[in-house]
């Protein structure tokens, strides 16, 4: 869990599972959250069945031994506010207009000076 994905830099490249929500230094509203799998993480989803572990819904990933890419085209698990979303997609328009996030970062930095 990346709690500081945009204040901090953070090698994307090392990661295989990364969640994050919205809501940390970009202000959003909370509750929603992100979830990016690399293809290694996918892969492992397909080759592993856990025995005698059901999951809630919400964590299933895989359906008849094959990875689930409908929720990241779209398909939700559950129904998040839309007027959540689109305050994300303009938080997501403002970063990148100040610099995106090195800006974010020194931003960020600037903050924990005054404190």
């Amino acid at each position: 869990v990346v709690t500081s994905s945009f204040s901090h830099g953070i090698s994307m490249a090392k990661q295989d599972v990364t969640t994050y929500s919205w809501q940390k230094v970009l202000g959003g509203e909370g509750g929603h959250g992100v979830l990016i799998l690399s293809p290694r993480a996918v892969e492992r989803l397909e080759s592993y069945t856990p025995e005698n572990r059901p999951l809630p819904k919400i964590f299933r990933l895989t359906k008849k031994g094959k990875f689930e890419a409908g929720i990241f085209k779209g398909a939700t698990i559950n129904t998040p506010s839309m007027l959540a979303v689109e305050d994300y997609l303009d938080a997501l328009e403002w970063a990148g207009s100040i610099g995106g996030v090195p800006a974010l970062k020194q931003l960020s930095l600037d903050n924990l000076a005054v404190i």
